[in-house]
This record gives C-alpha cells, sequence and structure tokens, in this order.
C-alpha cells in the first residue's frame, strides 16, 4: 500500500497551507484542517459560491497504475443517493513543500458533511437508544443498495467515514438522525481483497453501536428483547457459509424490522405470513415466529417420522438440510400452530432450545478444561434454566388458549401449583416474587426465570460462583413433576430438542459437562440433539459413550441419497411451491421449473455421447428431478438453486413461463461453483480439500467421458462414479492414517465435501467397507453425472496416498484401473481433461 510519509502530512496539516488553491480552473478557499488517513489529508473549504466543501489531498503516487478519473467516473453514478457526500470535482494540485520541494497531489472535492463520525457519536453520546440502532440500520442498507444497483463496492466503510446527521431546525421528523458515508475515492466497481468488505464493515457498525447502548446498563425489558434478537440476526450476517448469510440489504432491513415490531409491541395484532420474496429465510435462525416456520416447512421431509418419533435422536448433516427448522417444528409450540389435530395424537411434547442463540454468546468463552470445571456448576445450572424456561414458555402459550383445560388439562389451579413448585426448587425469595410481580402466575414464573438466567450469566463474567445452583437432577424433577400430575404430559414423552450442539458453536469442554444432564436417564424425559457430523463432543467417559450408542444417528445427507426418486422429487418440490405461494408468485415449480428429460440413467450417457461428439453441454443440468439429485438434505441447496434460477430467467411474481435448459443449466454450474470456491474459505485445511475435491472431480469426470467401463452383469452401463469405497484393513486401525491425515479426513465429511454413507461388508463378510459419496452440488462444476454405476476402490495405502497427494493418487488410479487401449489411441480425448473451475461447460 502507498502511505503519504509524515513530513509531506504534517505540511498538509499545518498553517502554512496556501489559504487558495486551483483545480482545474476553479478557485477552492481552504478554511479548517479535519482530519488525515493513509493516503490523505481532508480539508474544509469553501467554493466560489461561498458553499462549503471537503477537499481531499491524496498522494500523486497513488494514481500510478489508475485513472482517478476512473474514481471520479464511479462516484458520479451515486449522485442521485441522499446517502453519500455528492462529489463535486477532481483534479491535480501542486504545492510548494518546505525542504522537499513541489509535489503534485490528486484533490478530491466533495460535498462537506457537518455532524460526528460514527465513531465520535458513539464515543460522545452516553445515551444511544435501540430507536438510534433501528434507525441507522434502515439507513445503511437503503446505502448498501445503493451501491449494489449502481455495482459500486465502497471498499473503505469504516466509522469515521460514516457521519451522522441531526435533524434540522424545523424538521417536522425529529425522531432519529440520518446519515451520510463520506470519503467515496476508494470507491471499486470490483470487489477488493480486503478482508474486510462493506457488508462486515456494517456488522461491525451494529456491534458497536449495540455495545454503545449496553453500556446505559438501564434499559428497558423491550429493549433488552430487541438486542438479543439482533444477535440471531448478527450471527446470520457473518455465518462462515456465505451461501446461508444474511448479506442483501432489503432484506436485512426487513428482518430486523420484524424483530423491533415483535419486541417493542408484543401484543401488537401479528400480520399474515406473506413473504415479500420467496428466498427470504434461508436459516430457521431467523425466521421470526413459529407461525411462518410451520408455514414455510416441507411436510414431505423424509427424516420427519424419525424427528418426531419417542426415542433418541442425533441429527446431523450439512448445514442448512434444516436440522434447526425440523426441531422448531416439532416443538409444541411448532405444532400448535399446525392444529390441535397433531398435537393430540402426538407420542412427544416437545421444548426446542437453540444452542446458537441461546446459549453460545454465554458460554463461547470457556475454552479449555480448567475454565469449564472451574464454571461446571454455573454452566449445569444455566442449561437447567434454558430448559426450563422453554417449558415455562411453552406453558405461558398453553395458558392463554381456549382449550388449556379440554386439551391441556392445565387450569388456574395447575398454573398456581407449578408456580409454586418450581419457585421453590430454586429457592426464589418471596422478596424477590414481589420485585418481578407479573400479571399471571405463568407470567411471572417465566420473569423470574429470565432473571435467573441473567444472573448467573453475569455472576460467570464476573469470575465469581453462584451460592445456590441447580443439580443434575433438577430438570428431572420438573419433568416428574409434570408427567406425574399433568394427564396431557403424562401420556407423552418429554422431549428436548437441543439444536446445534456443534464444537463449531458449544466449545468442547462446556459439551462435556452439559453431556452430564442430556445423558440422565429419566423415565420421562429424553434428549434429540442436533449437531454438525463429528461435532457433538461426548468425551472419554466410558459411561457416556455407552449410553451415546442408545441415540440413533440420522445423517440428512445420507437418508436423503438413499431415498427413492419420488421421495426425492416430492421435497425439492414442496420447498419452491410453499415459498412462492406464500410470495403470492403466479407460476409454480411444474410451470416455471418444469421437467428434466435426461431422467435416471440418461443424464450421464447424454454427457458421455455429446463430449465425445464435441458439443457443447450447456443445457444438460435443468428440470425439478435434476434439481432434486443435486440436493443432499441441504434445503439451503436448493434454495440457492431455485433463486439463481429466478434471477437469471428474470422470475417476477406474475411469470409463469419455464425457465429455458440453457439459463438453468446456467444458474446451476453457478451455484456449482460458489460452492466449490467456498471449500478453499474452511478453516483448517481449506486449500487441501479445495485440491482433494477438484482432484476427485477431474477422475470422475475423465472415468465418465473417457473409459469403457467393463460390468459382468450389464456391459452397456457406462462409467459413472461419484463415490469412494475403502476396504478397512483389521491390521490397520483407523485406516494406518496419520493424526493429520485423519484430521483432513473427519474434516472432509464435517464439512459435507463427501457424504459419509453408511458402512458396509466388503467381499469377506467381515471387513467394514467405508464409503463416500461426493457432495451431488459439487458434481455439475465437474461436469459430471448424478448417477453411480459403480465407485472408486481403494485399499487403506491408496487411500492415504489420495488424502495426502490427490492429484498423484487420481492420476495414478486412472491409468492403472480406468484408462483403455481406445483411449490411449483416440488423442482428440486427451482434449476433454482441460477443465477449470472458472469456466462453463463448453
Amino acid at each position: 500500500m502507498v502511505k503519504m510519509d509524515n513530513q509531506t502530512k504534517a505540511f498538509l496539516k499545518s498553517d502554512k497551507m496556501p489559504g487558495e488553491i486551483e483545480i482545474r480552473n476553479r478557485k477552492f478557499f481552504l478554511k479548517k484542517y479535519e482530519g488525515s488517513g493513509y493516503k490523505g489529508v481532508v480539508w474544509k473549504g469553501k467554493n466560489e459560491y461561498n458553499l462549503d466543501v471537503a477537499i481531499k489531498f491524496t498522494i500523486r503516487e497513488d494514481y500510478d497504475d489508475r485513472s482517478y478519473l476512473k474514481e471520479a467516473e464511479l462516484a458520479n453514478k451515486l449522485s442521485d443517493s441522499q446517502y453519500f457526500a455528492r462529489f463535486l470535482d477532481v483534479g491535480t494540485v501542486e504545492l510548494n513543500i518546505l525542504d522537499t520541494g513541489k509535489k503534485i497531489f490528486v484533490c478530491f472535492v466533495e460535498e462537506f458533511v457537518s455532524g460526528e463520525t460514527l465513531e465520535e457519536h458513539l464515543k460522545n453520546n452516553s445515551n444511544i437508544k435501540t430507536s438510534f440502532l433501528k434507525a441507522y440500520i434502515e439507513n445503511m442498507c437503503q446505502a448498501l443498495n445503493d451501491l449494489k444497483v449502481a455495482g459500486l463496492f465502497h471498499d473503505d466503510l469504516h466509522l469515521a467515514n460514516i457521519k451522522i446527521i441531526p435533524p434540522k431546525k424545523g424538521q417536522l421528523n425529529q425522531i432519529e438522525s440520518s446519515l451520510k458515508i463520506i470519503d467515496t475515492g476508494s470507491l471499486k466497481d470490483q470487489p477488493s481483497k480486503k478482508i474486510k468488505d462493506d457488508h462486515l464493515w456494517f456488522v461491525t457498525h451494529i456491534i458497536e453501536i449495540k455495545n454503545a447502548i449496553i453500556r446505559r446498563k438501564k434499559l428497558s425489558k423491550n429493549e433488552k428483547v430487541f438486542l438479543e434478537k439482533t444477535n440471531k440476526l448478527l450471527e446470520t450476517m457473518i455465518d462462515e457459509d456465505i451461501t446461508r448469510a444474511l448479506r442483501d440489504p432489503s432484506a436485512i432491513t426487513k428482518q430486523f424490522s420484524a424483530i423491533w415490531k415483535e419486541s417493542m409491541y408484543p401484543s401488537f395484532p401479528k400480520e399474515d405470513n406473506t413473504l415479500d420474496d420467496p428466498f427470504y429465510y434461508l436459516s430457521a435462525e431467523i425466521i421470526p415466529n413459529d407461525s411462518l416456520l410451520v408455514e414455510l416447512f416441507a411436510e414431505s421431509c423424509p427424516w420427519k417420522k424419525r424427528v418426531s418419533s419417542p426415542d433418541m435422536i442425533v441429527l446431523t448433516g450439512p448445514r442448512g438440510c434444516g436440522k434447526s427448522t425440523i426441531f422448531r417444528r416439532m416443538s409444541l409450540k411448532g405444532m400448535l400452530y399446525k392444529g390441535i389435530t397433531e398435537v393430540e395424537s402426538s407420542q412427544i411434547v416437545g421444548f426446542y432450545i437453540s444452542c446458537s442463540t441461546d446459549f453460545k454468546n454465554r458460554v463461547s468463552w470457556i475454552n479449555t478444561k480448567n475454565l469449564a470445571k472451574r464454571y461446571e456448576g454455573e454452566i449445569l445450572h444455566y442449561f437447567n434454566l434454558l430448559l426450563l424456561r422453554e417449558i415455562v414458555s411453552t406453558l405461558n402459550v398453553v395458558s392463554i388458549r381456549d382449550d388449556r383445560i379440554r386439551i391441556f388439562r392445565f387450569d388456574n389451579s395447575d398454573e398456581i401449583q407449578f408456580y409454586n413448585f418450581v419457585t421453590g426448587k430454586l429457592h426464589i425469595t418471596d422478596s424477590k416474587k414481589l420485585l418481578l410481580q407479573g400479571s399471571s402466575p405463568i407470567k411471572h414464573l417465566l420473569e423470574l426465570v429470565e432473571s435467573d438466567l441473567e444472573n448467573c450469566h453475569s455472576t460467570m463474567k464476573r469470575g465469581t460462583s453462584l451460592l445456590q445452583k441447580t443439580d443434575v437432577s433438577f430438570i428431572s424433577d420438573i419433568t416428574n413433576y409434570l408427567s406425574s400430575k399433568n394427564q396431557f404430559f403424562g401420556q407423552r414423552k418429554i422431549v428436548f430438542f437441543v439444536d446445534d450442539l456443534s464444537t463449531r458453536i458449544i466449545p468442547k469442554y462446556v459439551q462435556i459437562a452439559l453431556n452430564q444432564i442430556i445423558f440422565d436417564r429419566p423415565s420421562n424425559h429424553i434428549f434429540k440433539v442436533s449437531s454438525d457430523k463429528y461435532g457433538w463432543e461426548i468425551g472419554e467417559d466410558r459411561t457416556f459413550i455407552d449410553k451415546y450408542r442408545e441415540f440413533e444417528e440420522i445423517d440428512c445427507g445420507t437418508y436423503f441419497v438413499n431415498a427413492d426418486e419420488k421421495t426425492k422429487i416430492n421435497f425439492s418440490n414442496d420447498i419452491l411451491e410453499l415459498r412462492l405461494e406464500l410470495s403470492k408468485y403466479k407460476g409454480t415449480p411444474e410451470s416455471i421449473i418444469g421437467h428434466s428429460i435426461y431422467q435416471e440413467k440418461s443424464l450421464g450417457k447424454e454427457i458421455r455421447a455429446r463430449a465425445r461428439r464435441r458439443e457443447k453441454i450447456n443445457d444438460i443440468y435443468f428440470g425439478i428431478e435434476t434439481i432434486s439429485n443435486l440436493c443432499s438434505g441441504d434445503i439451503s441447496v436448493l434454495i440457492d438453486v431455485y433463486r439463481k434460477i429466478f434471477e437469471y430467467g428474470k422470475i417476477t411474481p406474475a411469470s409463469n413461463q419455464t425457465v429455458s435448459s440453457f439459463t438453468q443449466n446456467k444458474a446451476i454450474l453457478e451455484v456449482s461453483r460458489e460452492y466449490h470456491q467456498f471449500i478453499k474459505s474452511y478453516q483448517p485445511y481449506g486449500e487441501e480439500m479445495y485440491k482433494i475435491s477438484t482432484e476427485f472431480g477431474k477422475l470422475s469426470r475423465k472415468i465418465l467421458r473417457e473409459s469403457e467401463y467393463r460390468n459382468a452383469k450389464d456391459k452397456s452401463l457406462i462409467p459413472e462414479t461419484s463415490r469412494i469405497y475403502v476396504e478397512e484393513d483389521l491390521s490397520e486401525p483407523s485406516l494406518g492414517l496419520n493424526p493429520e491425515q485423519s484430521e483432513k479426513m473427519t474434516e472432509l465429511v464435517k464439512r459435507t465435501i463427501f457424504i459419509e454413507l453408511e458402512p458396509s461388508r466388503a467381499r469377506d463378510g467381515y471387513t467394514k467397507l467405508i464409503r463416500w459419496q461426493l457432495r451431488p452440488i459439487l458434481c455439475p462444476v465437474f461436469g459430471i453425472s448424478l448417477a453411480n454405476s459403480g465407485a472408486i476402490q481403494w485399499k487403506p495405502e491408496a487411500f492415504r496416498f489420495f488424502i495426502s497427494s490427490p492429484e498423484d493418487a487420481c492420476n495414478s488410479e486412472y491409468t492403472k484401473v480406468w484408462k483403455s487401449e481406445k483411449n490411449e489411441e483416440d488423442k482428440d480425448l486427451q482434449t476433454l481433461d482441460r477443465w477449470s473451475p472458472h469456466q462453463s461447460e463448453d
């Protein structure tokens, strides 16, 4: 980076600067030094008409390889936006610097914006309100949207480049300040390589404003609720999986507006669940209410029956496969929105706890074994209170229903008795009960539990211990009371849906502490856990390991890949159809997406035939059948594909025509490329895993296009494979992998680059056969089929070679196993492997 030297900067900031300069034959008068950065110094000045302007002096060397006129051209694109300081002029100025002689500077002139920078505003004001945060988000989202429409990136959106504009005198609406973004000299028409882009700077702004609000300390309950709810959206805005992240300015402002209404006006009549856009709410964590979540849930979900059973399960699978959605849907709150018939017939009564929303920010700092041991009592107490809060919150919903007695056997006397039982277990004093007196026993109890949660968290952060804590058996006592005293609960299994118990969310040693509660075995309740693959940490306790085996693992990726064609199509179709209905779109999946003509085994045959005829392969991947096979249980993949098809096909609410196969293929290829490229960003081993997936994809591509597959039963079968089979050697535990290879193997599955299918038996009948499937959404970028007629079969030593040296291993595999004499003679076919992840299939 070119940086202005200190001597030059000192001169530009001094009173030795001339009072008048000329830029492109126009005079400007310098009045007051305003600030400086790495490359420039800013002065407040006047133009010939006595209007205030900002003049930025930048070093000429910074424009040796680019034109400042280009920046002026880009800045002009924002001339209609009220959220950016208006660009006025640019040109060069020659100044005589003492001791160094004359220097040429590039000067940008823009509208002078009075007021404090955001950085100054937060530092100088001790009464920042949540209403300021709400207004700021709305204004900044509009500013970011103006950038988006103009195809621009500010590229330097730090807090000092945001000016807070107070309401003008006489302005009728003086509720909140507005903002203006200054210093448009860094504008780009392509994203730069900076770690923090405009979106991440925006997230930083929100966090800094939140921190300023929290410093006020005396916050209303509604303000606290709003700030808590913003955590959910912030988590999604910085989601490491960019395909699931909340980044669209329009969606961001709508979702913050929704949680503002819910927080500040809890009794405000709920709006209907109409969506402004069918592709809002990619993540269950940011769906604002259970009613909308239930309407978005596809009842054809293949694993719904297992999740709603009274059995212990751990639900794993790709991020975005709907683990959170189905857990919320099968809770009692979710069922109530679906209808009382389902509630009455269900064998379970469920309570949903989100680790990412309710627990992560409270315990993420407890990341060592010693810290977890030090605060074990508080960790268990906090988790108990979370479970209890969801029970009480659900009973609060039940208490205002007309059927509270007829269905739930929960009358006023039951409510009072439950209140007395729980407050007794928590040792809540009469004085505290009076302090937080509510309008009903169950509402009052909810306030008391929330107060204890805050107190527990504050105690841990202060580094002290609670005098009174609940123990491992606490939640069993609560569920035992409900089961024995209430007929509705007594006839059903009480289920706690603990969502996202993954090391990505909850530190390892905190999880091990929680297992004391989760693996407790009372007769009246069970736990169902969702987690990343290999994300739930059991620890080395033999008892826990044995009890973990009682949980049935349901891997959504494996489950979906193994599902029949009709199940896949119904689910994929329903995901889109529900969203189109809620968005009031005229079209349907049938009319907009249509059907593929390359079904069953014919997709691979068509790819192979065209490749051998050297024809374009740019309209292969299309239709609801193909799209359903691209999914591996990951709903986010389906929505990403649909969204891109609608974007490229220019589909509007009134559209009812089928998007062309060429356009669908282009959209699918783009999404596939995004998922593939994103592997590089994973930590650890991102680059290595990208290389592994790339070399395996290239191998599968060559096999499909060039090899002669010889099948004893059906010699007409073409060689289609995106699978790896590894036969375990009983003499080599864990395939003989060294620690680094083992970690890479785990990450490849954990990140769903490969899907771990259920192991089977090898030909000898007792050796285990490990089976991997390349994630289907990665197949189009390599131009390969979505079917399998065979697999790459490796011994442990060959698999180790693949993990460490994927290119050499794949080349060796092709040469030794798949290369045929015919291909050796056909020189034209050698050109078919010229593949690049950045080019469209051609």
